[in-house]
């Protein structure tokens, strides 16, 4: 590719460190200088996002051409400046790669898909959408290795920790993780199955995706087009005799509800809500009807996290 479509105006806030190798490829007289493939630039940009962390990578088209964003510990870091030509051919190699189209459509769509990085599987959900300027791209980052943790390695505090264990040897009861989005929420709570010996209980999980299959684990996906949706999922879990559930994400009143009352029946539930603070988890479920004296029946935790640039810290059980 010419090396004119390679020229970029830096933007106020560029944080080029956080794609060393994309941005690399990207200067005059690289090696994937003149190659019609993407595939240098693709496996360059996620194997930066690997580096640093990242849950999640953004291409997206703005004023002066399109941009590449990696989203570290739940802050989104504008890392590239990319020409408008680069930006639309990575975006239909990964439409390519999810076996999509790699013409953009005028309808949002998203894919599932998985490529070799560094050695390793990588997992990925692409979703897509047209916009002003071309179509926006997104990747979410589902890398197995991250769940391989305790609750212990999550920068937890001793008193905190000692919560957490207090109330997996009781089993009974509601643990709620909030935060924003790429906070790391489905890593707690997966941290939390770790934490059991999975042969000797039946775990069952619905979610929406499943986004990291795990050997033992039950897991059903949320399928709307066919009334399968949180609600509906919980209540045929409670029939196949689990020991603990998981509900991906407590998102309306009828899957607070249906979640409140299989905790309420002395199964252990754990899900994920999104609220700025623990308090707000009260007032959400308050505003959904749920009844003061069912949330303080069966709520036993509340866990509010955010990450840092150190570890995951922040997460302070209630």
């Amino acid at each position: 590719m010419p090396s004119s479509n390679r020229s970029k105006t830096w933007l106020p806030d560029l944080n080029p460190g956080l794609a060393p190798r994309f941005n690399a490829l990207l200067q005059p007289g690289s090696v994937a200088e003149g190659l019609e493939s993407m595939d240098f630039l693709a496996h360059a940009i996620l194997e930066d996002a690997l580096q640093f962390r990242a849950t999640d990578v953004h291409l997206e088209p703005f004023s002066q051409g399109w941009r590449l964003r990696l989203r570290v510990d739940g802050t989104l870091h504008d890392a590239a400046q990319i020409h408008a030509e680069i930006g639309l051919k990575l975006v239909r190699y990964f439409r390519t790669n999810a076996n999509l189209d790699p013409v953009a459509t005028y309808l949002p769509q998203d894919a599932s898909m998985q490529m070799v990085v560094g050695g390793s599987r990588l997992d990925l959900r692409l979703a897509t959408a047209p916009c002003f300027g071309g179509e926006k791209l997104a990747l979410r980052l589902l890398d197995p290795n991250r769940l391989q943790k305790n609750i212990r390695d999550l920068g937890l505090e001793e008193e905190h920790l000692q919560r957490f264990e207090h109330w997996l040897g009781q089993a009974t009861g509601m643990c709620l993780v909030t935060g924003p989005t790429g906070s790391g929420k489905t890593t707690t709570l997966y941290s939390l199955l770790h934490e059991l010996e999975l042969s000797k209980h039946a775990i069952v999980t619905i979610e929406d995706p499943i986004e990291y299959p795990i050997d033992g684990i039950v897991q059903i996906q949320v399928n709307p087009t066919h009334g399968l949706t949180f609600a509906t999922g919980l209540r045929s879990m409670l029939r196949m005799d689990p020991d603990y559930l998981l509900v991906g994400e407590v998102r309306d009143a009828e899957s607070a509800q249906v979640t409140i009352e299989a905790a309420a029946t002395g199964h252990f539930v754990m899900s994920t809500m999104h609220c700025p603070d623990a308090a707000g988890v009260l007032t959400l479920l308050r505003n959904w009807n749920i009844p003061d004296h069912q949330i303080a029946t069966v709520l036993q935790i509340v866990v509010n996290q955010r990450l840092n640039e150190a570890a995951a810290r922040g997460a302070s059980p209630k």
